[in-house]
Formats: structure tokens, C-alpha cells, sequence
């Protein structure tokens, strides 16, 4: 088998993260075309294993298009299984049938063996002391074991990792993410202002990329990446909205971060059309730079 397919997916060893305007919805018109985009939004970042995206208010925006964002994107990193028991029926989710599924590892197929070793995601429906009972998605509830250094911070109502110890009956231990050594989908962060962007751009452990389309080319990444490998601990890729570039986007605000931004590339050289939409751009840039981090051997 090809070493370039596993299943489940491995977690990166140094995070990738997106970052993305908000105002990238202000080209739909309609709640069922914007639930469309960020289908497909959706997709693209979990199939490119991004650990992060950050979306970040801009003048362009509408606000209740913040809502919109959090509440699908948690729709669909939400198992099938729990999605009923957990999210309620809401309008903003009206057209959530149309939304492709995830299908990260810790959404399984209906026919998944249940073994020793499988980690499902599940809801606590009661805690006492040690152990909890917990909802995964089965007939059956199942026991787990709740780690000492989690019992403070679990009550009834909590998502959580639990890995099967025993399948008959069915038994398990709770385990952080932290914990889990495969892909398991993307976090949401909400950024409400430049200076708030500030402050998520600026460690000097990160790697900071502006996809524009007066930018370079992407290849010349691979020799930043591998000098830098050993103290890099992220690599952040900043997009534009369906207008602008990001550096076009931000204007004189663009001086409080430039110095915190190592590369302008372009993903997409020769482009066809006159202009990329941001999704597009993310697909394209997506896979140019998972491919740089792959030969880099950082993936």
C-alpha cells in the first residue's frame, strides 16, 4: 500500500492553519447559497488536515454571517450520531441537508467494528467521581474511565474522546486530543479585530503566508520551510476576500502585521481567469503547500 494513503490520517507535527475574512460570504445573497460555500469551505480544510482556521472580521462583512460560519462548521465537525442529541433545530441550520459530510476518522461509517482500540467521539450523559456514562452513537451507552487531571473540567453535556477498551460490554477510558495521534477535524477561532489579529500573527514560532497574486512562487517555500523546520511549531496561510488580496484588504492597518509576515506567494501562477475566489484559492494553495510540507517532510 502507498505510504501516501493511511487511514486514519496522521496528525501534523507542526500546525497548519488558515485564516480567512469573514466578508468571503458577502458574494452569496442567500442563506442557502452561503451554506453551499461553506460546505465546500468545509471540505477543503478538512481534506488538507488543517488544524485551525481563523476567521477574521473585516469591513466587508455582514454580522450575522459570524453566526452563520459557527454554527455550520459545527454542524458538520459534529458526528452524524450525535448531531440530534446535541444540536438543536435552529433556522440558520435550515438547508443543513444539503451539506457534504466530513468523514474525518471520528465520523465512522454505520458498519465500523466495534473493537478494542477504536476512539469514537460521544456526549456525557452522567458523571460520578471516576467513572461516566456516555452516549456514543450505539444501542448501548458506554462506561468510561474519566482521567483524574479531567474531572474538573467534565460535567453532564461534554463532548468528548473516548478510546473502547472492552467492546462486550462496552467499556473505555476519556482521552484529551491532545492525546489522539490522528487527524481529527479543524477548531474554529473567531477574530473581531486587527489588533486582536495582531496578537494571533505575532509569535516568532510561526510561519506567516499571504496568498496574492503579486506574490512568488510557492516553491520557493521549501527552503524556508526546512531551515526552519526545528523551531517552526505553525504555518499560517492568509487569504483575501473575493475582492482583494489580504494585503489589498487590510490597508494601512497591513503595517501592524506586516512584520510578522515571512512570505507573499502565488499559488495559482498564470491564472485564467481575471480573478480567484477565495475558496478557490484555498483549494489551489491548499494543496500546492501540503505538497511542499510533504517533500519537507513536515507533514
Amino acid at each position: 500500500m502507498s505510504s501516501l494513503f493511511v487511514w486514519p490520517p496522521p496528525k501534523r507535527r507542526i500546525k497548519l492553519c488558515v485564516v480567512i475574512p469573514i466578508s468571503l460570504l458577502s458574494t452569496e445573497q442567500t442563506l442557502y447559497d452561503k451554506t453551499v460555500l461553506l460546505g465546500y469551505l468545509a471540505r477543503a480544510l478538512a481534506v488538507f488536515r488543517v488544524d485551525e482556521v481563523a476567521v477574521y472580521v473585516d469591513e466587508g462583512c455582514y454580522s450575522h454571517d459570524i453566526d452563520i460560519v459557527k454554527h455550520i462548521f459545527n454542524y458538520m465537525l459534529t458526528p452524524p450520531y450525535l448531531r440530534r442529541r446535541i444540536i438543536g433545530r435552529m433556522d440558520i441550520l435550515r438547508y443543513a441537508g444539503i451539506l457534504p459530510p466530513l468523514n474525518v476518522f471520528t465520523h465512522p461509517e454505520t458498519r465500523e467494528e466495534i473493537r478494542s482500540g477504536v476512539v469514537r467521539e460521544g456526549v456525557i450523559l452522567r458523571i460520578r467521581g471516576k467513572y461516566a456514562k456516555i452516549y456514543i452513537g450505539l444501542s448501548e451507552d458506554l462506561i468510561a474511565e474519566v482521567p483524574t487531571t479531567l474531572r474538573d473540567s467534565l460535567s453532564e453535556g461534554s463532548r468528548v474522546y473516548v478510546r473502547i477498551t472492552k467492546a462486550r460490554p462496552l467499556r473505555g477510558i476519556i482521552v484529551t486530543d491532545d492525546e489522539l495521534p490522528w487527524y481529527a477535524g479543524f477548531k474554529l477561532a473567531v477574530i473581531d479585530s486587527v489588533v486582536a489579529l495582531t496578537k494571533y500573527l505575532g509569535r516568532d514560532d510561526e510561519l506567516c503566508i499571504v496568498t496574492t497574486k503579486y506574490g512568488c512562487n510557492a516553491g520557493e517555500l521549501v527552503n524556508a520551510i526546512v531551515q526552519k523546520r526545528e523551531f517552526v511549531k505553525a504555518v499560517k496561510i492568509l487569504f483575501g476576500n473575493p475582492r482583494l488580496d489580504f494585503d489589498e484588504l487590510l490597508g494601512p492597518n497591513l503595517d501592524l502585521i506586516r512584520d510578522f509576515i515571512r512570505f507573499k506567494v502565488n499559488t495559482i501562477p498564470l491564472q485564467g481567469t481575471r480573478s480567484v475566489r477565495t475558496v478557490e484559492a484555498i483549494y489551489a494553495s491548499l494543496a500546492v503547500i501540503n505538497q511542499l510540507m510533504y517533500h519537507a517532510g513536515i507533514t
